[in-house]
């Protein structure tokens, strides 16, 4: 049987949620681009607390959406709705990260979230240990030949949750403990998509971009 949601015909129709990526199977999901569990679960919460940061979500969608199609004229739900049916239509790349970004400054934290988690291959966040250490938690593919690399970098992993943990023992170490890092993502990861504290970056073997 031939899948639907790959015909030429509907290329330009969002046929995958883009949250969890399933095929859309019926008219109004088809329409916002989200399936209905997931519109229950990350599609109507938002921060009441929060502003749009518009001048920040203009930043991240510029060279990516058009300014007549996303700007501070429309609501916020109107703005997210849009970006998501485009991101439902796209489903991956670098411009589905910066549009998440965009979500996420709309102050739809958890929708944005979900996408980021499954549009990227890393994700690298700040926090504490167990013990109150300051650490990076990092989220990245497995790669047998990272591991000897990721230990010298004094990281462990921890299981449950499925990431890395990079402590930091001294002052000043965090700024250390980031080169390595990068220079660890660039030698193992180079190519992958990633999210960090500055937004999306693209691992290059050459080129740095901060996480």
């Amino acid at each position: 049987m031939s899948d639907y949601t790959n015909a030429p015909g509907t290329k330009l129709l969002a046929t995958r949620c883009a949250v969890c990526s399933r095929p859309l199977l019926d008219a109004v999901s088809v329409e916002r681009g989200i399936g209905p569990d997931c519109w229950k679960r990350y599609g109507t919460h938002v921060d009441p607390t929060r502003p749009a940061q518009w001048e920040a979500v203009m930043a991240a969608l510029d060279g990516i959406e058009a300014v007549a199609d996303v700007n501070p004229t429309l609501t916020p739900r109107d703005a997210a709705n849009k970006l998501v049916y485009r991101i439902a239509i796209e489903q991956d790349g670098f411009a589905v990260l910066m549009r998440a970004e965009a979500i996420r400054l709309l102050g739809f934290d958890r929708l944005a979230w979900r996408i980021i988690e499954r549009a990227s291959d890393i994700r690298v966040v700040e926090g504490t240990t167990d013990k109150n250490d300051p650490c990076l938690y990092v989220t990245a593919p497995y790669n047998e030949l990272s591991y000897t690399s990721w230990r010298a970098l004094g990281a462990y992993w921890r299981k449950g949750e499925k990431r890395w943990c990079i402590t930091v023992t001294s002052i000043g170490g965090m700024a250390a403990k980031r080169k390595g890092l990068w220079d660890l993502l660039k030698r193992f990861y180079s190519g992958k998509l990633g999210f960090g504290e500055h937004g999306p970056f693209v691992v290059r073997s050459a080129v740095s971009v901060a996480a």
